[in-house]
């Protein structure tokens, strides 16, 4: 069999909301907002490839990848004989979690098939900061 690209990747939130669409190989962008330090669903999707890509996520140039579960599935379509088999790469978790230093950064979900070039799906960071009481003697309890 040869080797096929990524077709596509997706970034989900806690909602199933899909924040990127691209059917492009080059990168897309969109914005994910986020409250700091307040964990939060999230998951990357990489359909199609061949061999099954490896998938990677980054916040800015930090590899977060280790805190991302992974999944794989293969489903066959099509007539007897005729079939084909889609891949779906996944890394997803509950608790994404992102601080105020990673505010006007990006999360990268980067789908590489060996010898060929990476599908880059980018979602920008918005991260809102708490307000810290502690910090600020002059606000009443």
């Amino acid at each position: 069999m040869r080797v096929a690209r990524v077709q596509r990747v997706v970034v989900t939130d806690s909602n199933s909301s899909v924040l990127t669409s691209s059917h492009s190989v080059l990168t897309s962008s969109h914005i994910l907002r986020a409250v700091e330090n307040q964990p939060r669903p999230l998951r990357c999707v990489a359909i199609g490839g061949y061999p099954p890509p490896s998938l990677d996520v980054y916040i800015g140039q930090r590899d977060v990848t280790d805190h991302f579960r992974f999944e794989h599935a293969a489903a066959m379509s099509g007539l007897r004989g005729l079939r084909t088999i889609n891949y779906r790469t996944e890394r997803w978790t509950r608790a994404l979690s992102v601080g105020a230093d990673d505010d006007q950064t990006s999360l990268k979900c980067v789908a590489t098939v060996p010898g060929l070039r990476p599908y880059i799906e980018t979602v920008h960071l918005n991260v809102d900061c708490t307000l810290h009481h502690h910090h600020y003697p002059f606000i009443r309890h």
